[in-house]
């Protein structure tokens, strides 16, 4: 239990994996992350739901902050695996550095409207779509 956090983690996902009889591709998996007030998980889902979820990660009476969701990263060692990581607006919007207490999860609202005329730029096609 590093920093206090209380967290339940597997470093070794190959070695669970072999042990259920799969071969790990991490392009096959998507890391799910959810959180409460009370706890946070990191689970593997398989991108056709063709084999089941695994956990992999488990923190009891911890809060949904930036850094316990950082530490969970480094512990379960998601930077070897890059698997896309998915979850409710909440973890996304704390994953990408917003406020706590953020009133707007949206980043393309501004005072609870949508910003209509945004361009952004598709990160897949490099193309520019307006709003």
């Amino acid at each position: 239990m590093k920093g206090g956090l209380g967290l339940i983690y597997c470093t070794d996902v190959n070695g669970i994996m072999q042990e259920l009889g799969y071969t790990h591709r991490s392009e096959e998996w998507r890391l799910f992350i959810d959180s409460s007030k009370l706890s946070l998980k990191a689970v593997l889902l398989h991108n056709v739901n063709m084999l089941p979820s695994i956990p992999i990660g488990y923190a009891a009476h911890t809060t949904e902050t930036y850094e316990n969701m950082k530490h969970l990263l480094q512990y379960i060692n998601n930077e070897q695996y890059y698997w896309q990581l998915c979850g409710d607006f909440k973890v996304i919007a704390i994953l990408l550095g917003f406020q706590p207490g953020y009133k707007y999860c949206c980043f393309f609202c501004v005072n609870g409207t949508v910003v209509q005329d945004m361009n952004i730029t598709l990160k897949r096609t490099g193309q520019n779509k307006a709003l």
